[in-house]
């Protein structure tokens, strides 16, 4: 089976949050069950751009790191997760929000879309955000064992 396919969304002020998630799924990594990719994947002399759309287009998963500034960056407003919604309504991508920190995801409006981040069922259990857990290991881990059934339902159908 060929690993699944995640990207990363997140705002620069939460990329703490996005380093522990990366290294909480390493296990998964590390067994070619997943393949991650985030913006920092970029190399030197890349169009950023140009690079971020094609890794939106290859994935299957999206995991959004919901915080403040997640919901007030215009990049990813305008950009992912119109790309995203328009790839899920093909069925081409799951899409996954991940409350990091609390935010009002209840106002927030994808432009020009029929759907909002709130319609997606997320992680952690009940949208903790993982800076409100007394252990933050035990939110990520709620978070990997929440995406176990999905890479095994996506690894199930190729």
């Amino acid at each position: 089976m060929k690993p699944v396919s995640f990207f990363v969304s997140y705002a620069h002020a939460d990329e703490a949050f996005k380093d522990e998630l990366l290294e909480f799924l390493s296990p998964l990594s590390r067994a070619n069950q997943i393949k991650l990719w985030d913006d920092r994947a970029i190399l030197v002399g890349d169009k950023w751009n140009d690079e971020i759309i094609k890794a939106l287009e290859e994935c299957e998963v999206i995991l959004l790191l919901l915080s403040p500034a997640f919901l007030a960056s215009d990049y990813i407003n305008d950009v992912e997760l119109v790309s995203a919604m328009e790839s899920h309504k093909q069925n081409k991508l799951r899409i996954i929000p991940i409350m990091v920190k609390a935010c009002d995801l209840s106002s927030h409006i994808v432009p020009n879309e029929e759907y909002k981040i709130s319609d997606f069922q997320g992680l952690p259990k009940n949208m903790k955000p993982i800076n409100k857990w007394e252990l933050r290991e035990d939110g990520w881990m709620n978070v990997i064992n929440g995406l176990k059934p999905v890479i095994k339902l996506i690894q199930d159908k190729q």
